[in-house]
């Protein structure tokens, strides 16, 4: 029983932790009608793919980095099936996920390989254990770094940028990775190089976390600097109309302290301070204000 279950882990979790990863980052991004179905199939997929490779493919170096391929290419549909996000913010996400993977799992595994050397010789069984007890707690500490501060801050992507940190994620934590697993057994000190390499892995990792975190808040300062474009275009033409509105009025009162000068003294002061005296409230077509103009009367 114990031994089945490491199988199936060692067979389908490369492709939870990569589910787990891109959730995430978008656990809070609208999804698709029938959303439960949509997660159903997919995660029925990327498991029965995950033990069939297992059963199935040769264990060679280029069939780890092809396994590694088709995983990236599987999570790049899911996302785009289950959730509302157009292709170039699911290869964003995609990418994101495979670097937190990368940055988790290769923390984790350095921290559980202290403990399975505990007394200088190396135990697989207490790796076993040690590596899923590290992953929660590294996990954790990954999500609040990373995938917390873009919450609710979808980006709108071009997706030919993305297509290079694509490749460019996968060439340094995929195809080299396995390489350098596949040929570490002819290195003198496969321990250092080992460590040396996780943390560059790691570091890699990190900054292309961070680059695409700068990415959104760039994006994000463009929109909000849009918006405050489109305000100030909308406060200048309301101003505009403001202005017009004003110089009528002025124009209409002008014209009728004229026409109350002409008349004179044919009509008594009280009746020309009862009819134009006081305030006149002023309404403008499709406006939401009022003015308030006090007509002066003309001296006698």
């Amino acid at each position: 029983m114990y031994s089945d279950i490491v199988w199936f882990f060692n067979a389908a979790g490369f492709s939870l932790e990569l589910t787990a990863a891109m959730a995430m980052f978008t656990w809070w991004v609208k999804r698709r009608d029938g959303f439960a179905v949509r997660l159903a199939c997919f995660m029925g997929v990327i498991i029965a793919f995950s033990l069939a490779w297992q059963m199935l493919v040769p264990y060679i170096v280029w069939s780890l980095i092809l396994r590694c391929l088709a995983f990236y290419l599987l999570c790049l549909w899911g996302l785009h099936l289950c959730l509302n996000l157009d292709w170039g913010q699911s290869l964003f996400y995609a990418v994101a996920g495979i670097a937190l993977q990368h940055t988790v799992y290769c923390t984790a595994r350095m921290i559980a390989m202290q403990f399975a050397k505990w007394d200088g010789s190396f135990h697989p069984d207490v790796l076993d254990i040690a590596y899923p007890a590290a992953l929660v707690p590294v996990g954790l500490l990954a999500y609040l770094l990373f995938a917390r501060p873009l919450k609710e801050r979808t980006p709108y992507v071009a997706g030919s940028r993305f297509l290079f940190l694509t490749v460019g994620i996968l060439l340094c934590v995929n195809v080299f990775s396995c390489l350098f697993d596949w040929y570490m057994a002819d290195v003198t000190s496969p321990d250092a190089a080992y460590a040396l390499f996780m943390m560059m892995r790691i570091v890699v990792c990190v900054f292309l976390l961070l680059m695409l975190r700068e990415i959104v808040d760039r994006e994000t300062a463009e929109r909000n600097g849009e918006i405050l474009q489109q305000l100030l275009h909308q406060q200048k033409s309301q101003l505009s109309s403001d202005k017009e509105t004003i110089n009528l009025i002025n124009v209409k009162t002008h014209d009728l302290k004229k026409q109350l000068t002409m008349l004179g003294g044919r009509i008594p002061q009280e009746e020309i301070a009862e009819q134009y005296g006081g305030t006149v409230n002023v309404h403008t077509d499709g406006q939401d204000f009022m003015l308030n103009v006090v007509i002066p009367l003309p001296r006698q």
